[in-house]
Formats: structure tokens, sequence, C-alpha cells
């Protein structure tokens, strides 16, 4: 996936590439909320594992870094619940 937008990272000053995210962005003294969402939250490729996001996650990684972790972004919008059978 190619952006040419500001991915709006926490802080490059500081070396924090956390996404933005209005529903939570993860930090050394846990969860803080922005009021901006960085357009790279889900917007990875749909075919990549997402499920170590946290909760509320939408339905494909975030793109940068913390894709997939534990400390991924929060997707602003409704969080999609897949089931596996």
């Amino acid at each position: 996936t190619i952006i040419n937008v500001d991915p709006l990272f926490a802080d490059v000053s500081a070396d924090d590439f956390h996404l933005q995210s209005t529903k939570g962005r993860w930090t050394t003294g846990g969860w803080v909320l922005d009021s901006v969402t960085s357009r790279c939250i889900d917007a990875g490729d749909r075919n990549s594992p997402f499920n170590n996001e946290p909760f509320p996650r939408g339905a494909a990684i975030n793109l940068g870094a913390y894709g997939n972790t534990v400390q991924a972004s929060k997707t602003p919008g409704p969080a999609t619940v897949i089931i596996v059978r």
C-alpha cells in the first residue's frame, strides 16, 4: 500500500511512530486518545493477519511498525468481528 498523505505519527521527533487514533494510541503510560485518526489505520493488505491488534480493530492490518501487534492503534469506526469455524 502506498500513501501520499501525512501518516499522523504520534511524535516523530521522539521516535514515536504509533499512529494517532481517536479510539486509542499506545504510549509508555498506557492508552491515550488523539483528536485525529491516521489514514494508515486498517489500510494494509486485507490478506495480512491482524488478530494481534487490540479491539476495536477493523478488517485489515494497520500500516506501519506496530501493525498486528498489541500496540497497534485502535480503529475509530465500528469493530469487525470475524468468526472462524
